[in-house]
């Protein structure tokens, strides 16, 4: 059973990779601050992150007028952010998150209403690893970032 487990995620990774034409996409190496450079699409990275484990606490997000973005932050209980790697596809109106060594608190249930993100899906894959799917109302961009003691994984759509 792990075998063909292994294999169905090995092809839809495969194919991912190959359907975003990711293998051509330069990485974005996130920073610990809010750059105001949104991107339409793209992948994004942390580099190598915190190697004790993590665990995401909470999900939440805002969004004001003034701003002109939804900020959505994910919480983490270390004080530096864990391995990140995420895809941003515009055209598909979703964002992908991999979250390494991180487990998902139990608490976590429910993402309420918000004005761009249609749905959010949690998908812990190992107990070391955690995707997320973001799944927005339209096309639209973001901006990623980090911030630290305590950890939070930032993204900012309009």
């Amino acid at each position: 059973m792990k075998i063909n487990g292994f294999i169905f995620i090995l092809s839809l990774v495969t194919s991912m990779v190959f359907a975003g034409n990711l293998l051509d996409s330069k990485v974005l190496i996130l920073t610990g601050n809010k750059t105001s450079n949104y991107m339409a699409e793209g992948i994004f990275s942390n580099g190598k992150g915190e190697i004790a484990k993590s665990e995401l606490k909470a999900i939440r997000h805002a969004y004001t007028d003034e701003q002109g973005y939804e900020r959505l932050v994910f919480d983490f209980s270390t004080e530096v952010l864990p391995q990140v790697y995420g895809n941003f596809s515009g055209k598909e109106k979703k964002i992908y998150l991999d979250l390494f060594n991180t487990t998902l608190n139990s608490k976590i249930d429910s993402f309420g209403n918000s004005k761009f993100v249609n749905e959010l899906d949690l998908f812990p894959i190992t107990s070391e690893s955690l995707s997320l799917e973001i799944t927005l109302k339209e096309q639209l961009s973001v901006d990623v970032f980090y911030l630290q003691n305590p950890a939070r994984l930032v993204i900012d759509i309009r």
